[in-house]
């Protein structure tokens, strides 16, 4: 299909939609001449550590970190969104 050809057919465009996607996210296989190039990169965290933080946090860790937060250290201009009404109601 060319860049300036209209699709009109339903069909015909979702196969072109299904197509698109599949080349966009498609995994391209590199070739080149020295396949331990990656051997070259220092590796500069151990595998432990490494392993750690692909880790998926657990629904407790989660839990545990959700409640330690400060009200008066979260992210914002001022502070968390309680500390901000909180202000807000003393004007």
């Amino acid at each position: 299909m060319l860049e300036r050809d209209w699709i009109t057919h339903s069909k015909t465009m979702a196969d072109f939609v299904v197509e698109y996607y599949k080349d966009l996210f498609q995994e391209i296989a590199i070739q080149s001449a020295d396949e331990n190039l990656i051997d070259w990169i220092p590796k500069l965290i151990t595998q432990q550590d490494n392993d750690m933080l692909l880790s998926i946090a657990t629904l407790e860790e989660v839990k545990a970190m959700v409640f330690e937060l400060d009200k008066y250290r979260a992210a914002g201009a001022e502070g968390s969104m309680e500390y901000s009404f909180n202000l807000a109601g003393t004007l």
